[in-house]
């Protein structure tokens, strides 16, 4: 099934502003609607979630900025401070950090078994027990074992919905330009 985009461009006085209504394909595929303007302006509201930011470096077409971007920039932008703490892929770095630590000689048997243990004490799945963890281990720049990441659903707009767009965004910009190299010839 192909994707169904109604898209809508106005003035508002001298700024230019764009809305796109994307509906889903299929199961899973998400709707949104997005609102841009000329200024670097991104707002969406969509299936998975509601995200906006304000773009001030993006050379002179923000369209075209937007079809060049990729999933894991925009989440960085439109996700910024939803950042939640992963226990799980904490628990499996320190886990790993402790055994390559072990296997490149950095730690001795007897500190490698003692951090292991010291692991073993806390459900570092838990955020209150990770936070107990790190104040009590010797391992060097402990910090870097706690694992955050961004929400899935913003994860999932940037993946499945944000790729919509940009095609979009690509064929629109490239019918605009064909009349202009048509009047060129």
């Amino acid at each position: 099934m192909s994707d169904t985009i109604k898209a809508t461009s106005g003035q508002v006085g001298e700024l230019t502003v764009w809305r796109y209504v994307l509906h889903g394909r299929g199961l899973g595929d998400g709707w949104a609607i997005v609102l841009m303007d000329a200024t670097g302006f991104f707002s969406v509201v969509s299936d998975y979630g509601n995200y906006g930011f304000r773009w001030t470096a993006f050379g002179d077409n923000f369209r075209a900025f937007i079809t060049k971007i990729d999933a894991h920039y925009a989440l960085t932008k439109l996700a910024y401070g939803q950042e939640a703490f992963d226990g799980e892929a904490t628990e499996a770095r320190i886990r790993k950090g402790i055994l390559e630590l072990r296997r490149h000689r950095h730690l001795s048997k007897d500190d490698a078994r003692k951090e292991w243990d010291l692991l073993g004490q806390y459900d570092v799945t838990n955020y209150a027990d990770a936070t107990r963890w790190y104040d009590d281990t010797e391992l060097g720049d402990a910090a870097e074992y706690i694992v955050h990441d961004y929400p899935k659903q913003a994860l999932a707009f940037c993946e499945k919905v944000l790729p919509r767009l940009q095609a979009h965004l690509r064929e629109e910009l490239a019918a605009e330009r064909a009349p202009q190299k048509a009047m060129a010839k």
